[in-house]
């Protein structure tokens, strides 16, 4: 496709793209301090061509030690980059490092100074950032500074460091391409009129609610009223998540790690119970291994109009938005991207904190009193890696802000739940509203 007419990605995702230099974007040549010598890596020029076209900053992040040793001038440095500008085209920021190892810099990479610096000069957030590098120390600063980590390695590269990355690419052209589709699949939103009840689903562990959890508040922010369906393992993580209005608790057995016997009186009772809570189209969240039809087969009995799901298997009558997904997308942007795919897309505002499209007041609840307690303000969580074709079913380690809950209790069902079907709900004050 020629730049021209590439359509431009309004992304919730990235802002902006950075590119180690030396063994990424041009051929590795030690201590360059030669124009001359600047050879580009294949398909260079086309890849960044893409992402400018695609509405994405660009910027460089690179270690220069041979400033430090005084095999290069930092004039040396600066006539190198301009030759990698003249043949790669423009840069909007570059951020270098000139120490050396034991200089004990914050910017030398694998520490987060130059990708925080570059994320600043461009008027976005780490997180809001994707690095391309060749090596694992690339991969490293992308991960301290928060920021998404592409590897594209090189005959350099050593395989622990391979196994180790995030995402791994063959080229440049195959980095651009994946930045590019994962952007596509949550687009920014809008803010649009609240719709009715709708019911999220979720039945599996606590990490899995966790990393669903921006994709369910998305959904809250654009429903009057939410009801989340959930199993035991999971319940702890769902009553953390603002925006939820009503929990259903069921051990689905096509989910469940150690199920039981399924038996008829228990979905009878449980289509009651959905039918009760009165949901006029549900959102159904799957990781890539499980099946989302069951599931709907069940709200379609309860009288659910609207239901979207990720599913490769042909549907039938029921899902009205059969939506799809690639292998190795990470499961937050997997599940953002159906919500997105439901009529619910990312909103605008940010969470002032942390940089998260959530609210920066969260309330949490207190089974025991059914009353809510403010929670302390959010905190940025610690990096962890995208998800890759390579994942297996067990569930990711959460990937989204974190709080601690002060002066929670233990989770226990509500009184009077019902011992059959082994299900539970509590209705519970509305969390905070985000847009208020």
């Amino acid at each position: 496709m020629c730049p021209g007419n590439q359509r431009n990605v309004r992304s919730h995702l990235f802002d902006a793209v950075l590119f180690d230099r030396d063994g990424t974007l041009v051929h590795d040549v030690p201590y360059n301090g030669d124009p001359s010598l600047v050879r580009p890596v294949p398909g260079a020029r086309a890849a960044l061509d893409r992402l400018r076209a695609a509405g994405f900053r660009l910027g460089v992040v690179t270690n220069q030690s041979g400033v430090a040793g005084g095999r290069l001038a930092p004039d040396d440095v600066t006539r190198v980059n301009a030759r990698v500008e003249e043949l790669l085209g423009p840069f909007d920021t570059w951020q270098v490092c000139p120490h050396g190892e034991r200089d004990g810099c914050r910017c030398r990479k694998p520490q987060p100074g130059l990708i925080v610096d570059a994320a600043a000069a461009l008027g976005t957030t780490p997180r809001r950032c994707v690095v391309v590098g060749d090596i694992g120390r690339d991969m490293a600063a992308a991960g301290a500074a928060g920021a998404t980590g592409i590897l594209v390695p090189t005959p350099v590269t050593r395989p622990e460091e391979v196994a180790a990355a995030p995402t791994v690419a063959g080229d440049l052209d195959a980095a651009a391409h994946q930045i590019l589709r994962r952007s596509r699949l949550v687009p920014a939103g809008t803010a649009r009129p609240r719709r009715g009840t709708v019911l999220v689903a979720r039945p599996d562990s606590a990490g899995d609610v966790l990393v669903t959890g921006p994709a369910i508040r998305a959904v809250a922010a654009g429903a009057e009223r939410v009801v989340m369906l959930c199993g035991p393992r999971g319940r702890r993580a769902a009553e953390l998540l603002p925006g939820i209005d009503e929990l259903i608790e069921w051990r689905l057995p096509w989910i469940d790690p150690s199920p039981e016997p399924l038996a008829r009186s228990e979905v009878d009772a449980m289509v009651d119970r959905i039918a009760a809570a009165g949901p006029e189209e549900a959102v159904l969240f799957t990781s890539f291994h499980q099946s989302a039809l069951p599931l709907a087969l069940v709200l379609r009995m309860a009288g659910v109009r609207r239901i979207a799901a990720i599913s490769d298997d042909y549907p039938g009558s029921l899902l009205d938005v059969r939506h799809r997904v690639p292998l190795g997308i990470p499961e937050p942007e997997r599940a953002l991207s159906l919500a997105a795919a439901a009529g619910f897309p990312c909103p605008p505002a940010t969470c002032p904190s942390c940089g998260s499209a959530w609210p920066s007041r969260r309330r949490t609840w207190r089974p025991d009193t059914w009353s809510c307690t403010p929670a302390p303000p959010c905190r940025p969580a610690p990096a962890r890696p995208s998800g890759t074709p390579r994942s297996s079913p067990r569930s990711p380690a959460p990937a989204t802000a974190s709080w601690s809950p002060a002066g929670r209790t233990s989770c226990r069902s509500a009184p009077g739940s019902p011992a059959r079907p082994r299900s539970t709900s509590a209705a519970r004050p509305r969390s905070a509203r985000w847009p208020p």
